[in-house]
This record gives structure tokens, sequence and C-alpha cells, in this order.
């Protein structure tokens, strides 16, 4: 299979990477490197490489390119000619490094979707995608000293509870934190599975899956409040849109008088729909009639929307009837009579009833229709279903005379004035109102904001339609109360949905979820490769193995292990990783996952041991360091999947893999480089 075929490997010049290409070019493929070198090196690739031009190098069938795949005109242009893709590339590291750069790991999802679809536009016949141990669920890995082994199907993005993994695949929102969807405000825990929710590409987007796991044990949660949106309580790592790019929750700071911010939360802003018709035409029992939209008639429905009330107004079959508006000022609802009285010549203004309340009626069959097609909604949750005010989003494509006419309405009714000026607010208690006229204020780049006040029984919201456009900052708080149960949701093509004032990230969108779609719709042979804690030669120091072999070798003493030490792992030599990524190349190709890693452990402590026996040296004191990330208690993989497709299991043992490690480490570190700067190593790639 392999003999002359035209292969790419993406971060080929990385650690796995430049084995990967070693052993196929003992196949006599033909191999294309493309690689931006933030974590992999030149000098990985042992071959006598020669600069063609400026980030290109080659050496017989072998070519190398330092590029960057999330550029997509980059990507198109390295999949041209290629029929096999191994993407390894991403932005990745050991656990040091991982904690300590969250958000640069999580552009791994955009970087993934570009490799895939450039793949599928250039006709690639296959694609294996180097995914990790981590998507595993941490709650199977808390247990130290634990004998199960993961199996493939314990990680799977379509099934509740199979989806929240390890560190960057586990943000999720609290139940009660409202999200911006086409229906208006929802709180997350009633969103379902079909509705759309805005993503950051200012498209709706539809929800294909809610999940909703119980909060853990050692997670934090934070309140963020843009300032011009909703509070939403989140897990610290949930990855908020800012304009330095995508940050965790826990480090948005908020704007501090006569200091610079160090971000922005960039805003919601939904897509400008336009009204169907210009002006209103009825027709029923063979009678037509036809409204002029005019800013007087914009105004008036405005102040309903506000005041008002269609008579009936509630079952299931409600009859035409009269269109009334209330208020207790009479000579508020006397701006409108006039109006009134254009659509129907017997409006008039009755009252005041008993409860002070003056009322406006006045009677027209088709214009009663349209307010109750467009202007009343079915609302659902989880105990009933009734019709609700709401506004449609094509509000948001109305002329200017018309839509000011409208806003101006609807404040005479529900508004009030800032003591500055600086802004006009109406108040609703209909979260599904609140959220369209947000969502139409930011539609039309009107600069707007959010808030809630509540008390015991009742919750209003405000919106408010700013008159300066000044920047939204955010801040975080502790919750009130941590949640006992938090939500994400799964887009359709996305990675991101919208809380009022800013977007959040949706970690679920994991590339193996993606990688199916491709083959599910486009055909698209696949496969993943989960890799289980690999190490070996060319590897970095920012991983267990290496850190300890690099420690020992400068004489660390004090020699400090990260957590326990008793955490234990599947220490997975790279050749034997390598081995297993061209079989599930060769025979997977329904773009099914496998575990690539050994199926007993070996704890920490352990292990430093036997790299002591290996060096010929031992500390006098060994320490562990309890503040440094130690990730989850006990890992290693089932094999059955892999023995009965691939025909595949490791054949190094830790005692020969690490003496491997070592001897390649003595022969090419400079030791006395690596005592001197050995702490950032750690924690840097």
């Amino acid at each position: 299979m392999w003999k002359d075929c035209s292969v790419l490997v993406t971060g080929g010049a990385s650690f796995i990477g430049s084995h990967l290409v070693d052993s196929l070019l003992k196949k006599d493929a033909v191999v294309k490197v493309a690689d931006d070198f933030s974590s992999g090196k030149l000098e990985n690739l042992e071959y006598p490489l020669r600069s063609r031009r400026k980030g290109t190098w080659t050496s017989g069938r072998l070519s190398v390119h330092r590029v960057d795949l999330k550029d997509r005109a980059v990507a198109r242009k390295m999949m041209r000619d290629v029929d096999v893709v191994f993407h390894l590339a991403a932005q990745h590291g050991g656990r040091g490094y991982i904690h300590t750069h969250p958000a640069e790991c999580s552009t791994n999802m955009a970087l993934d979707q570009i490799v895939f679809e450039e793949a599928w536009r250039a006709a690639v016949e296959r694609m294996c995608f180097a995914s990790s141990a981590c998507v595993y669920p941490s709650y199977l890995q808390e247990q130290v000293g634990s004998s199960y082994l993961l199996k493939e199907e314990d990680a799977d993005p379509f099934v509740r509870d199979r989806a929240f993994a390890d560190l960057e695949y586990g943000w999720c929102l609290a139940g009660r934190s409202y999200i911006l969807t086409r229906e208006g405000l929802k709180e997350i825990m009633y969103v379902q599975p079909g509705e759309f929710v805005l993503a950051k590409d200012n498209s709706w987007r539809r929800v294909l899956r809610v999940h909703r796991r119980s909060l853990r044990a050692n997670e934090d949660v934070v309140a963020i409040k843009p300032s011009r949106g909703l509070t939403a309580s989140m897990t610290a790592n949930h990855q908020i849109w800012t304009s330095l790019g995508w940050k965790r929750a826990q480090e948005i700071v908020g704007h501090r008088s006569g200091r610079p911010p160090s971000m922005i939360l960039p805003e919601p802003s939904p897509p400008v729909e336009l009204p169907g018709q210009k002006s209103l035409a009825f027709r029923y029992h063979g009678y037509r009639s036809e409204i002029a939209t005019t800013p007087d008639l914009w105004r008036f429905l405005g102040f309903w929307t506000a005041e008002g009330t269609l008579e009936p107004h509630t079952g299931k079959h409600a009859d035409p009837g009269y269109i009334a508006v209330s208020q207790m000022n009479r000579k508020t609802l006397e701006k409108y009579l006039t109006t009134a009285r254009e659509l129907d010549p017997d409006s008039k203004i009755n009252g005041p009833q008993s409860n002070g309340m003056h009322v406006l009626r006045l009677w027209h069959q088709g214009l009663w229709r349209w307010l109750h097609e467009k202007f009343l909604a079915t609302t659902r949750s989880y105990r009933y279903s009734q019709r609700r005010k709401t506004v449609p989003l094509w509000l948001s494509g109305l002329r200017e005379e018309n839509f000011r006419a409208f806003w101006v309405g609807w404040s005479e009714g529900d508004g009030k004035h800032s003591s500055d000026r600086r802004s006009d607010s109406v108040a609703t208690s209909s979260s599904a109102l609140a959220g369209r006229m947000y969502s139409v204020l930011r539609a039309r780049n009107l600069p707007a904001s959010l808030s809630m006040s509540r008390n015991r029984k009742f919750r209003s919201f405000a919106v408010s339609w700013l008159v300066s456009n000044y920047a939204n900052y955010g801040s975080i708080n502790q919750p009130e109360s941590p949640p006992r149960v938090v939500y994400d949701l799964e887009i359709e093509g996305e990675d991101s949905y919208a809380i009022p004032g800013a977007f959040v990230h949706n970690s679920k969108l994991m590339a193996e979820m993606a990688l199916r779609a491709y083959h599910r719709e486009y055909g698209m042979k696949s496969s993943a490769i989960r890799i289980f804690t690999a190490y070996g030669e060319r590897e970095n120091e920012t991983h267990a193995i290496i850190a300890l072999i690099a420690k020992a070798l400068v004489r660390t003493d004090p020699f400090e292990i990260w957590g326990t030490g008793e955490q234990d792992r599947n220490f997975t030599y790279v050749g034997d990783i390598v081995d297993a990524m061209i079989l599930a190349a060769e025979k997977i190709e329904d773009a099914s996952s496998v575990n690539a890693g050994r199926d007993d452990r070996i704890t920490l402590n352990k292990a430093a041991e036997l790299v002591f026996d290996l060096v010929g040296w031992r500390p006098k004191e060994i320490r562990h360091d309890l503040t440094k990330p130690e990730g989850v208690a006990s890992r290693a993989a089932d094999l059955t999947r892999a023995k009965n497709i691939l025909s595949w299991e490791p054949r190094v043992s830790y005692e020969e893999g690490f003496r491997k490690t070592i001897g390649w480490y003595r022969s090419h570190k400079d030791l006395r480089a690596v005592q001197a700067n050995l702490s950032k190593m750690l924690m840097e790639r």
C-alpha cells in the first residue's frame, strides 16, 4: 500500500510525527511534512535536508514545509496530490504545558476542522487522526490503583455522560445561565435539540445535542458578567471569546479606572433579517384590506407590545377579536386614538375601570391575525406551553424611521430613561421578548445591553439602547451557590455559542466527532488513534518520563516528583504507537477510534525508581510537590479492539523503552544547559 504513496504528515517534525515519517520512508512512501515548528524541530528529521526556498527543505522522497495550517489557503495547497493524511499537528504538550496553556490548546478545534475540510475537498483517499487518551471522562480515572481499562466506547460525543473528558474537554455552564437562542433568552437547562443558538460566526446554528453531568468535587465555578450582558455561571476553565482570543473565564478581568483594559468581550451580532412585506395586506371572507406601514402605525405596534392584548388571546383556536391597549394615563392613550381610528373608525377609549386603567379598543380581524402570528410565540418549559409576547427578528431590517417609532412606542409603555440620558430602556418579564429585542438591536449594530432583576416570585429583564458605543468588559465573581449539574451544547458546524454580551466555547465539537461527520456525509475513509502517554526519543521535558530522565541525568537532589507519585500510567514507547497508527490507516475506514497504549500500569514513583536504576544514580531525598498538576489518578487502555482489528499490541517493555530513551537523551542533550533551564523546560515546550 505504501510504496510510492503520497503521504502528508501534519506536525511531522514533532516527537511522534518524526518517528512516523521514519517508518513511512522505510516503506518507500513519498512523504510531505507540514509543521509550524511551534513544538516540532527540524533536527528531529534526521536526514540530509537541503533548503530549496524559504521555509522548504527536501531530501530524496521527503519534503518539509514550515507552514501554518490554520491558514485555509495554505492547508489547501498542502493537500494537493496527497493520497493519505496523518493529522498530528496540534498545540499540545505534557501535563505542565496543558495546565498553563489551555487557551492555546483550544485552537486545535479550528485547526482540525480546516484540515478535515480541505482534505475532503482535495479528494484525499484516507485520513488518520492522532487523538488522545485525554478524551476519556476523568471520572473513570479518579481511583488510585484502579484496574479499569478504558474502552473506546467510554468516550463518545454522541452519548450522554461520555463526552466530558480530561482538562480542556470539560467546560460547562450552570443550568440557570441564559444563552441567546433564536426564540429569545433561555436557560441552558431548558434548551432542546433542534433549537437554534447564535454562534461566533454570527449565524443561527442548530443544537444537535445537550450534554449534562454532575459538577465534580474538585471543580471551580465562576460567574462571568459581561458589562452589557447577564451573569452566567460556568466552570473556571470555560473559554470566553475576547479581543485577545479565547481566554479562560477565570482570566477575565474588568475595566478599572486609570488602568488600560486587559481585554474586551466582542458582542454577538445576529444576522439582519428583512420584513417580507412593505405593507400589511389581509384577505378574509372575500374582503381585502391593506394597511400602510407608516411610522405612526409602528409606534402604535411598539406601544401594543408593551401594554397591549389580543381579546381573546388564549386557547388553541382563538377567534379574532379586539386589539386592546391599556394605561392608567388617559392622555397617553389619546396619542394613539387617531391611528386606531384609521384602522377602525369605531375605536374608543373606555374607563377608568375598577383598577384605574383606561382601555383603548379597536377591531381589525386582519391585524389581529397578523399580531397573533408575528408577535405571539409558543413558549415551552418543562411544565407548560403557552403563548407569550415576542417580536419578530425581521424588525432588524425595518427602515430607520419605522424602527425608531416602534422603540418610542414601546418606551412609552414600559420604558425608562437613565438620569444622564445615556440610554433608553424597556422592561419586560418575558425572557423571550427581552432576548429577541436584544438580538434585533445587535443585528442593527446598535449598542445594547441586557440586565435582570429578581425577587422571590418574579424576574424582570431590561433591554437598553445605549447612546454611546463604549467597550464591553467582563468581570468574574464567585456564584452565590455552586450548581450541582452543569450543561454544554453540541452545535452544528460550530464550536461556540452566545450568552448575552459574549461568546463561550463549546468544547464538545471534538475532532473525532467531526471526522465521523465527514465519513458519514462524504464517505471519507478515516480513522482516529487514541494515543496513551507516549514517550521515547525526541520527546520534550513537559512529559513525565523525559522529565524524570532529565532530572536524574543532571543529578537533581532533592528529586521532585509532581503529585503523590502514586498516580499510574501506561507509558507506551513511541515505536509501538507509530506501528498502531500505520495499521489504523490501513485497516480502519469508518472513522471509528482505536486505542494505542499499554494495558498494564506503572506508578510514577516506580517509573522514577526504574530510571534511577538505568541511570546508575539515586538521589538522597525525594520530594512530592502536591501543588503541581498531576492529572488523573489511573489510566490504562483496553486493547481488545486493537488486537481484533489491527492485530496490534505493544512490544517494547518499560525497561527496554526507558533504556533507549535514556541513551538518546545522553547523546543528544547538553546536560549543563538542561540543568540551567530545567524549571522552564518542564512547563514550556
